[in-house]
């Protein structure tokens, strides 16, 4: 059982507390994959790198960026709130909240909403990031908020999901999940789909609520717990789902990977699996990265495998992106990595800094934004393989 690059969190009756952090894999035997030789096919520019704030430090902050409109926005750990240009990351404005900020930030109806490890809720203006509303949430928040449809969904830490209003921080509602003695330290990033938000959960279930009220829709297990110790039993879905024509595909920690019908939660398929990173979609195929770095592609029908490069072991890839017809991940040490979509044989490599790529890269059109932990932003456009 690898356990390298995971905090683990103790629920006791007085709250939550920290047994371990792993971020920095000093636990682990495992060394990183070394870097082979290939010839690239795939051409690669930087467009622009940029200085986005102090950035998730070494504490594994959920501080990620997020992207709306021809803007991107990041949170850094030292409470600063950036927004730059998507055309040439130029700084449009910076507000400093003062505050502890471990998740965001998220983005939508006009706000920037960031999370703290005080339990609060901080809503900015999108175009000026002027203050707009504070509000109190359960247990501090270590998981990117998501706003939609005028709503802002939050999961903390002790399993409360919770919708406020957009404009003035109102609650609407919230949802409260059975969280194991022992699980991951995070939480899975919310996902709303039309009229549902979908979160995944440190019980190995993922649940699909009524955006506007919170009312359960469904509830599967995408994995249960097994073992004897609560260490062998944790099942954490930490990852953000997605969803693709229907379908919605998680996984879990020590489980597995599954997909299910996004309208009723039937489970359609699943196989054993162990991620905590997150997936991704394209086409006919869904990718994730597991536990030990290996990266997947597999039928989105039916689960089967098409592809699994292993040439990254254990260097705490990203959870892939579909760019083009390549995806790609970042690592350990500021690199992107390209991989075919067809086979994964590598396609492209670049540096774009000497920091972990933590959060997911964001794609738009042919542009990946990757932010590493050190705050800097980089776009680098994809061009044609051969």
């Amino acid at each position: 059982m690898r356990h390298a690059f995971l905090g683990i969190t103790l629920l006791l009756a007085g709250g939550c507390s920290t047994v371990g952090d792993y971020m920095s894999g000093d636990d682990s035997d495992d060394s990183p994959a070394a870097l082979a030789e290939f010839e690239a096919s795939l051409q690669l520019q930087q467009l622009w790198s940029s200085d986005a704030g102090a950035g998730s430090g070494n504490q594994g902050m959920a501080l990620t960026v997020a992207i709306d409109g021809d803007h991107a926005y990041t949170a850094d750990h030292q409470g600063r709130v950036t927004a730059l240009a998507l055309a040439d990351g130029r700084k449009r404005w910076s507000t400093d909240t003062d505050l502890q900020l471990s998740g965001g930030p998220g983005v939508g109806s006009g706000r920037v909403v960031v999370g703290t490890l005080d339990a609060e809720l901080l809503a900015l203006a999108a175009d000026d990031g002027k203050e707009q509303w504070r509000a109190r949430v359960s247990s501090e928040v270590l998981a990117p908020p998501q706003v939609g449809q005028g709503v802002v969904v939050v999961f903390t830490v002790d399993g409360r999901l919770a919708a406020h209003d957009a404009d003035t921080g109102a609650r609407l509602w919230l949802y409260d999940s059975v969280v194991p003695v022992l699980s991951l330290r995070g939480t899975s990033t919310p996902l709303i789909s039309g009229d549902a938000v979908l979160a995944g959960f440190a019980n190995g279930k993922l649940a699909a609520l009524g955006l506007r009220d919170g009312r359960l829709l469904w509830e599967t297990s995408v994995a249960v717990p097994r073992g004897r110790s609560e260490l062998e039993r944790m099942v954490d879905i930490d990852g953000a789902p997605v969803v693709s024509a229907g379908t919605v595909y998680a996984a879990s920690y020590q489980g597995r990977i599954a997909a299910m019908s996004l309208q009723s939660g039937t489970l359609l398929w699943s196989r054993e699996v162990s991620s905590y990173t997150g997936l991704g979609a394209a086409g006919n195929k869904v990718f994730l990265s597991d536990d030990s770095s290996h990266v997947w592609a597999l039928d989105s029908a039916n689960g089967a495998a098409y592809w699994r490069q292993e040439g990254l072991f254990a260097r705490r890839v990203t959870a892939p992106v579909a760019v083009g017809d390549s995806v790609v991940v970042g690592d350990l040490q500021g690199y992107l990595h390209f991989m075919a979509i067809e086979d994964g044989r590598f396609l492209a490599r670049i540096k774009v800094g000497d920091r972990p790529i933590v959060a997911t890269p964001l794609v738009v059109g042919d542009t990946v934004y990757a932010l590493d932990s050190g705050g800097r932003l980089v776009a680098v456009r994809v061009g044609a393989g051969g």
